[in-house]
């Protein structure tokens, strides 16, 4: 196949050869111009099956690039901004990392990657191949990183925005071609320190609609799994069911869960949003064809006992200990201060439903009054800040928990039952 290069901002152009057409198709750094509204183009054709899988190699040399992560994040958030926000029926897949340094389209694999050349005003370019039909048989994008910085994250002046710019290129190889739109993503230049090419606008919204049109079938939810979980939330649980697309929305008992992933067209995994009460709810699946409700497919139970922290566990610092047990559940706290390395020392929290409260071990003193119960769902936020004198006095901070879960006349609380978070050795 023979090599094309790009030298000018607003050409896309091909060459046919046999039943194969290379074309090639970049962005380049200027300031943004003025131009006249002519909408979105197309480029190159379209993918089969209406997905397409890319490939990474994370070897951006610039320290403003950021780790080989930071770089794999940065493109793989690109492709995910077309997939969930392009409202069509194409979907990104990513492959993972590949060894590929030069532009070969007919390899098999979509890659990725920075070259250490000078592109002079290109930043980066598309290649892609396609037959005669219309189905883009490969591509790759090359970034030009001899002589521009590119960076993941926070974006300075003189640095190159690696996720704007591949949203852009991204876009190409998903079959756009440049827009004279100003502000479009898919507009043919744009400048050191902008970050706005991370969002898709309407006019690309539009471009990728009319290559692969919307989704016309409407989800189907079936099942969830598991079908409980606490009230507290923060577990996953699995929903099942049928045309599900990249880009669908998750509620349980109407609040908003975090997608983790869709899997093909039939399974989404969620984290479950806190509850507002022990019920048992709906779960929604909201996408552009559509929504469908599973209704008291999900029920929000008691919070296991549980006690962790979040801060900076350091001395003389403050931090949160997260409490959660049995809703409306009394505690008690005792702090230990006997010397001996073979002596527990630490924070003891207790909880019983019936308020009497049992502290154990003997090593323990200092029981404080007891403050607010548990809330209604179980759960309550007490501030510490970690004593100066910890490194004398203490061997290990810890927490450990026991509840009384109505055990009945002539039961105690159970060592057993105690939970343990080490805080700092």
């Amino acid at each position: 196949m023979p090599t094309h290069h790009h030298h000018h901002r607003h050409h896309c152009h091909g060459r046919r050869r046999n039943v194969v057409r290379a074309l090639v198709c970049g962005m380049a750094a200027a300031a943004l111009l003025s131009g006249s509204v002519l909408s979105y183009s197309t480029f190159c054709g379209k993918h089969g099956g209406n997905e397409a899988t890319y490939f990474v190699n994370p070897n951006f040399a610039d320290a403003a690039a950021g780790s080989q992560a930071s770089q794999i994040a940065a493109i793989t958030s690109a492709a995910d901004t077309w997939t969930q926000a392009g409202g069509a029926d194409f979907r990104w897949n990513y492959g993972g990392t590949t060894g590929v340094t030069s532009v070969n389209t007919g390899d098999g694999v979509n890659a990725v990657f920075a070259v250490p050349d000078s592109g002079g005003s290109t930043l980066a370019v598309t290649y892609c191949s396609a037959g005669i039909g219309g189905s883009i048989t490969g591509f790759d994008i090359l970034f030009y990183d001899g002589d521009k910085t590119w960076a993941s994250n926070e974006v300075a002046g003189g640095q190159y925005d690696l996720e704007g710019v591949a949203c852009h290129e991204l876009g190409h190889a998903l079959g756009l071609g440049h827009s004279n739109v100003n502000g479009a993503t898919m507009y043919p230049s744009t400048s050191a320190g902008r970050t706005d090419l991370r969002s898709i606008e309407a006019d690309d919204k539009a471009g990728i609609q009319s290559i692969y049109g919307i989704p016309s079938d409407p989800p189907d939810v079936t099942g969830v799994s598991p079908t409980s979980g606490p009230v507290r939330g923060g577990n996953d649980v699995v929903v099942t069911g049928t045309n599900f697309r990249p880009g669908a929305s998750v509620s349980i008992g109407g609040r908003t869960a975090e997608v983790l992933a869709v899997a093909g067209s039939s399974s989404i995994t969620v984290r479950v949003p806190a509850g507002s009460s022990f019920s048992t709810v709906s779960v929604t699946v909201t996408q552009g064809g559509g929504s469908d409700t599973l209704p008291g497919s999900y029920l929000y139970t008691e919070n296991p006992i549980e006690i962790s922290f979040r801060g900076n566990p350091g001395i003389g610092d403050s931090i949160d200990f997260l409490v959660y047990g049995p809703p409306g559940a009394d505690y008690g706290l005792a702090l230990a201060k006997s010397p001996g390395p073979s002596t527990a020392k630490g924070l003891e929290f207790c909880f019983a439903r019936d308020g009497s409260i049992v502290l154990l071990g003997t090593s323990f003193r200092g029981r404080s009054p007891l403050t607010s119960p548990l809330s209604s769902t179980g759960e309550i936020v007490l501030p510490y800040t970690v004593p100066n004198d910890v490194s004398l006095i203490f061997t290990n901070l810890y927490v450990q928990g026991v509840v009384d879960t109505d055990p009945g006349p002539g039961k105690s609380l159970a060592v057993t039952n105690c939970l343990t978070i080490t805080v700092f050795p």
